[in-house]
């Protein structure tokens, strides 16, 4: 895709920094938006709530069931969790110990991780909105895009408005 004739390439990117006090240097940490979830939906298929043929052939789905809603609270859990993981992939150098990126039970424990590296609650809350951030639009981002296009387009306008140069005197 172009706009204006530039190409329009790659997605958003969010950085994260918890400051560390004392001589320790700060924690900067690099969110990307998550393109694709192909991967995850390959391991983790969303439940299908338990349902039976009733009278006359119609198929009626149960969404009440106990296990279902289980089940589709862990699916969120999870998707969550890969979601953080696969953004946080753009900061360089990151590894965790006990997140395995194909084994799906693992992947909510980054936040113990995370817990275990010396991150309050707070911080650990501001790495995943940083990771929200770069995977979504909030108001007050979609609000500073616009007064940086008005901002330019106001530019044009004073710098184009000024008396015409080429134009013979009368």
């Amino acid at each position: 895709m172009k706009l204006n004739g530039k190409k329009v390439q790659g997605s958003n990117i969010e950085l994260i920094v918890i400051p560390r006090g004392g001589d320790e240097p700060d924690v900067v940490l690099q969110a990307t938006a998550v393109l694709d979830y192909t991967p995850f939906n390959t391991m983790c298929p969303e439940p299908k709530p338990p349902g039976k043929v009733v009278k006359g052939g119609a198929k009626e789905y149960n969404l009440e069931d106990p296990g279902y809603k289980e089940a589709v609270a862990l699916y969120h859990q999870r998707k969550t969790s890969w979601m953080i993981l696969q953004s946080l992939k753009a900061t360089p150098g990151l590894e965790w110990e006990t997140v395995k990126e194909g084994e799906f039970r693992t992947w909510t424990n980054y936040e113990q991780e995370l817990k275990d590296s010396g991150f309050s609650h707070v911080e650990i809350q501001r790495i995943v909105i940083g990771v929200l951030n770069a995977n979504c639009l909030n108001e007050a981002r979609i609000e500073e895009a616009r007064a940086n296009f008005l901002r330019g387009q106001q530019a044009l306008s004073e710098n184009s408005s000024g008396p015409p140069t080429d134009q013979p005197s009368t």
